[in-house]
């Protein structure tokens, strides 16, 4: 019988009180309301009001959608520093380890790989390689002397060890862009027969894209050397996942 792993304990919130990603939104709806308004003003204008204040609506409408255009960029410019610099932490972290550097970029190639295969749509696919890059983040936060140890882990090291998705997606968390991406982290390490974690989610409610980037993380794992085993043949890699279907 296949033991369920115990749950972890909730990690300790990372998320910062101020999300620059979110006010930034708010102050674009607050554009696009004003442009709309002093368009509509610019319309009515010329019966309404006088001509100068029909020029000085139509200036309101110019100024308001160079503005809205502004913070679009700056949101853009926000998202993809945000995303480097988690980008970052995560390849750095696995650098340490040259059993498993280059891990996180492996796992994204062949989650890339399958999806263009199951014909998954472009956006989608976008959301699952990120978040294939991205799986590992939260092992920032565990010790190395769990995640570099030789033997097996003790049931409360395993407890920690599993800590690391709920701090994957508090890391996440000030991206409001990534909320599609935070949840394919967070649950890429769910089992199909609801023996997972950290949510013991099963079936079909685990999301495609995090039970591909789990099938890619096992492909990675078992095709490379680790310091207990050589990598391991693509025969042997096909029939370990061909015994683990529907688990």
């Amino acid at each position: 019988m296949r033991r369920t792993p115990r749950r972890p304990a909730k990690a300790p919130l990372l998320r910062p009180k101020k999300q620059p990603a979110r006010l930034l939104a708010r102050l674009e709806r607050l554009l696009a309301a004003f442009a709309a308004a002093s368009f509509l003003i610019c319309l009515g204008g010329a019966s309404a009001f006088p001509a100068w204040r029909t020029v000085f609506s139509l200036v309101l409408f110019v100024l308001g959608a160079l503005l809205l255009l502004e913070t679009k960029r700056l949101k853009e410019d926000l998202r993809v520093r945000q995303l480097g610099a988690v980008s970052a932490m995560a390849l750095a972290m696995e650098a340490r380890d040259p059993y498993t550097q280059g891990h996180c970029l492996r796992v994204r190639h062949l989650t890339r790989r399958i999806l263009e295969r199951l014909g998954m749509p472009p956006r989608d696919r976008a959301s699952a390689e990120t978040a294939a890059l991205l799986h590992d983040l939260g092992k920032i936060g565990v010790p190395d002397a769990i995640l570099y140890k030789d033997g097996p882990l003790t049931p409360e090291e395993r407890s920690r060890l599993m800590l690391h998705v709920d701090i994957g997606v508090e890391i996440l968390a000030p991206v409001a862009e990534m909320e599609d991406v935070s949840l394919l982290v967070r649950h890429h390490h769910e089992r199909f027969d609801g023996s997972g974690y950290p949510d013991g989610t099963r079936g079909e409610d685990i999301p495609l894209g995090s039970r591909v980037i789990a099938v890619a993380d096992a492909i990675d794992a078992m095709r490379t050397t680790r310091p207990y085993r050589p990598a391991m043949p693509w025969e042997d890699v096909i029939r370990e996942l061909r015994a683990a279907c529907g688990t």
